[in-house]
């Protein structure tokens, strides 16, 4: 049976290398902490309505532990499918699971992160809400005795990315694919309309910049007159 997985594109840019070219190994943490958000309040918890922030502002998500093991570079300008899937959830924490993969099948990084519900005014560990806790079963780590995080650790990520990797990949490349076709579409719309605005904000800066630059440059003129006079 194959698992099923959280899947997101991601495109490496700039601020995510080093000077000489390929990711910054916290990059690799910024992989986990962008699909996990993406699926937190992107597609299950909508913090801009009164009560999805009501029910938010209850807890924190605490992150206890956080793990990752890099394993080949990605350079500017190529992309790589994030994956997300749970392991060992209980009714207060929860593990998500990570693997990245470049666009050309590579395993880039694995890691995982430990997730605790806490209370936002005691600050004890509460029962986690059914936002965090609805994934659980359907995106199950397979990997067990040892976990998915044990394997990691031990150095044994072979095993991590054998679990339904030619699945994993064709599911991964037709999402990717897919989502990078909307994005850009969504890009490209919401560029023509930013164009407009920096346009129009920048007419209006331009004008509001060249008279604040008249009575200062005025005022600059009078003050060393002024001083000059002395």
């Amino acid at each position: 049976m194959n698992m099923e997985y959280f899947a997101m594109p991601y495109l490496v840019m700039f601020h995510d290398t080093m000077a000489y070219g390929s990711h910054h190994f916290m990059t690799n943490f910024k992989f986990q902490c962008v699909i996990r958000e993406h699926l937190l309040f992107d597609n299950t918890l909508d913090v801009a309505t009164s009560e999805g922030k009501r029910e938010f502002d209850k807890l924190i998500l605490l992150t206890q532990q956080g793990y990752c093991r890099n394993l080949a570079p990605v350079r500017v300008g190529e992309k790589v499918a994030i994956l997300l899937s749970v392991e060992e959830p209980t009714l207060s924490t929860v593990r998500f699971c990570f693997r990245v993969i470049r666009h050309d099948g590579i395993p880039i990084t694995c890691g995982f992160q430990t997730i605790v519900c806490v209370s936002s005014e005691t600050g004890a560990v509460v029962a986690a809400p059914s936002f965090i806790l609805q994934y659980g079963m359907r995106m199950l780590e397979r990997l067990e005795s040892p976990s998915f995080a044990e394997r990691i650790i031990a150095g044994r990520t072979k095993e991590v990315f054998n679990v339904s990797m030619g699945s994993m990949w064709e599911v991964c490349g037709k999402y990717v694919g897919s989502m990078w076709e909307v994005c850009g579409k969504y890009v490209g719309s919401m560029w023509e309309v930013f164009g407009k605005y920096v346009g129009s904000m920048w007419e209006v800066c331009g004008k509001y910049v060249g008279s604040m630059w008249e009575v200062c440059g005025k005022y600059v003129v009078r003050l060393v007159y002024c001083i000059n006079s002395r």
